[in-house]
């Protein structure tokens, strides 16, 4: 494919040409297999193309514009970008919370968008590679498109690549549920990538997952940020 017609099949990227995972009973270990967290953001492909960058959200909740320093440092991925993506805002433990994540979405008043995003900085994170430097990588395998990920987000504030672990299904979900994630994502390593629900993609729900926060001690007072979910990890 030229680079010319990659890019504009990267500009014509839509919300139905994302893949899914499809449910599943229970953990498993398995040769060929890549298990990764789920963390209950808001999903979004997120692209940098000749028309600049923008999010597009899966949720109406999400309102790209209330996540200024993404769109910010998505400038610097080279033109012809496709990830796909969770943003999430973590806590004072380096956990997502879905709490602080929807107060930010809620937001729509530019000047306490500002501040929320010094006190408490959203991150893109980035479990797949659609396009990369213009080229449509959606047939290469997902190990090559995480690394693809990978490289394109290294050292970059405010994104970050979603790590995994090959084969060892069962450990990886009992660390997923201890952490409060969401759900544990089995991949096939070698599966590309393809629209819709797909049996390559396995999503595995956590049992005790509640997006209900008990206790959330941050307020958007005058104050100095959270520490804990500034920059990229």
């Amino acid at each position: 494919m030229s680079t010319i017609r990659s890019n504009r099949v990267c500009n014509a990227l839509a919300l139905a040409d994302l893949m899914r995972a499809t449910p599943h009973a229970a953990a498993f270990d398995g040769d060929g297999w890549t298990f990764e967290n789920k963390f209950g953001g808001y999903r979004v492909l997120a692209r940098r193309s000749s028309h600049g960058v923008d999010l597009l959200p899966r949720s109406f909740k999400c309102i790209p514009s209330a996540f200024p320093e993404i769109l910010a440092v998505m400038e610097s991925l080279p033109n012809g970008t496709a990830l796909d993506a969770e943003i999430i805002v973590l806590d004072e433990w380096r956990q997502p919370s879905y709490e602080r994540l929807r107060r930010r979405a809620e937001l729509d008043v530019d000047e306490r968008i500002a501040e929320a995003a010094w006190r408490m900085p959203a991150m893109l994170s980035v479990f797949d590679c659609l396009f990369f430097n213009g080229r449509d990588i959606r047939n290469q395998p997902l190990t090559k498109r995480k690394a693809a990920a990978a490289q394109l987000v290294a050292d970059l504030e405010h994104m970050r690549s979603v790590s995994f672990v090959a084969r060892d299904g069962v450990a990886a979900f009992d660390a997923a549920v201890s952490s409060g994630a969401e759900a544990l994502v089995a991949k096939r390593a070698d599966s590309t990538y393809r629209p819709g629900k797909r049996p390559t993609w396995l999503k595995i729900k956590n049992p005790s997952y509640s997006r209900k926060t008990v206790t959330d001690r941050y307020s958007l007072t005058p104050g100095k940020p959270a520490e804990a979910c500034g920059g990229a990890t």
